[in-house]
């Protein structure tokens, strides 16, 4: 019987490892993407980039909100940021032709995106998806959920 329960659990636990790689799946066919793109078409997306270092000099308070948002859905999705991180930085250094200007606004703008992000993803796991887990722990026969009843 011992047997079978780890059994259990080993198969219970492979079920849902692949959801772990989900959001790196994602954004690595996205960089991808990108990177295949930047390869055909260097021109273009030379061009893309200036207008969005065009449209931050030209905008500066809609392109930290919207930079913010991007930060609070990766965060919250658990998505890799440091892409992001690279263009914001090397964005601000354009717009303010200087890299310490850049790098002192770019670092308050992401630790602001980063945060909100943070903020927003305690909150929804604490007050939209906390029921949902608890239903999940309590079906499961696992001793790690067990464990997590105990906590909870």
């Amino acid at each position: 019987m011992a047997m079978m329960g780890g059994e259990e659990d080993e198969e219970e636990e492979d079920d849902s490892n692949w959801f772990e790689w989900v959001p790196l799946g994602i954004c690595g066919a996205f960089l991808l993407a990108v990177l295949i793109y930047i390869c055909v078409d260097w021109k273009g997306a030379m061009k893309i980039f200036q207008d969005i270092i065009d449209y931050t000099r030209e905008h500066p308070y809609e392109a930290i909100a919207i930079i913010v948002f991007a930060y609070i859905i990766l965060v919250v999705t658990c998505m890799p940021i440091t892409q992001l991180h690279i263009l914001v930085a090397f964005a601000y250094c354009k717009v303010f032709n200087s890299f310490l200007y850049g790098l002192l606004f770019s670092t308050w703008v992401i630790w602001l995106g980063c945060m909100l992000g943070a903020i927003a993803a305690i909150l929804l796991g604490r007050f939209f998806f906390a029921n949902f887990i608890r239903k999940k722990i309590k079906r499961s026969k696992s001793p790690t959920m067990k464990k997590f009843r105990i906590i909870d």
